[in-house]
């Protein structure tokens, strides 16, 4: 569930918050592999409402990592189940996974798990969100739109047919649906209600496009990207403008990022092994 974002998506002015990485803040937790305490390519992060639990996309191995802030590993689930795991987002009663290969959405409980039915079908689903009122959005990517099904993932209805061409990943705000457009590099905003209300594309005096299939939104309305290619963090500002770049030459690859009341946190593949990093 999204946290602390602001009310004004669009409008809002450009924000001088700046961002430094700092060493200490590295969390080390695990190597590249198939072993029970390993990940094999990781995807999508998202961490619980107490905050006290990393859920992690093991996409390579088919299953959700759960990990504390300390770098242990507490448990997984999923496998048997997910095919090619993508997304995630975790509220206080559900974890919502996206799963690439059947085009579907997962919803894990204690009690019982549901999937998405014909109705709103899917095509190669990616990010996924929720808002305040339980429902949720996914970013259904070859079908070029965004999503919404209930809590209890009945479909309700879809969105961005003719504007969005690849999409990516998607959040929500009291007052905005933001949509990251991979073809395009664009980030669009969306209102509550499914209409357009602005575009931007990331471009400024830190560089040109970015390589992201993740994003998050920090509590003054910034959006953060974790760019792979160019082994990078880029801040976006809500009114559209890319106002900084986070360099991290020295690691191999940046993919899932997610914020929390405490911490904005991303995952970095480095030398063979996973870590966090936290803002």
């Amino acid at each position: 569930m999204e946290g602390g974002v602001p009310r004004k998506c669009a409008n809002m002015k450009v924000c001088e918050l700046k961002y430094a990485l700092k060493e200490q803040s590295m969390l080390h937790f695990g190597k590249h592999g198939k072993a029970i305490n390993e990940i094999y390519d990781a995807r999508g992060i998202s961490i619980d409402e107490l905050n006290e639990f990393i859920y992690v996309v093991d996409r390579g191995n088919r299953r959700i990592q759960v990990i504390n802030f300390e770098g242990i590993f507490i448990t997984n689930f999923g496998q048997g189940i997910l095919s090619d795991p993508w997304g995630i987002a975790v509220t206080k009663y559900y974890i919502y996974v996206t799963d690439i290969i059947p085009s579907n959405l997962y919803r894990f409980s204690d009690y019982k798990l549901l999937r998405v039915k014909e109705e709103g079908k899917l095509a190669n689903p990616h990010g996924v969100c929720v808002d305040y009122n339980g429902d949720v959005y996914v970013a259904d990517c070859l079908n070029n739109r965004v999503c919404i099904f209930s809590e209890s993932l009945q479909f309700l209805k879809c969105f961005g047919a003719g504007e969005l061409f690849y999409t990516g990943d998607v959040k929500v705000t009291p007052d905005c649906i933001i949509v990251l457009d991979r073809s395009t590099n664009c980030i669009h905003f969306y209102s509550r209600c499914g209409d357009l209300i602005n575009s931007c594309v990331s471009t400024g005096k830190h560089g040109i496009v970015f390589d992201t299939w993740f994003f998050c939104l920090d509590p003054l309305g910034n959006i953060l990207l974790t760019d792979s290619i160019n082994h990078a963090v880029k801040i976006i500002s809500p009114s559209g403008q890319l106002t900084q770049t986070i360099m991290m030459d020295k690691y191999e690859d940046a993919w899932g990022i997610c914020m929390s009341e405490l911490r904005i946190i991303f995952f970095i593949a480095r030398n063979g092994h996973y870590c966090l990093h936290s803002f």
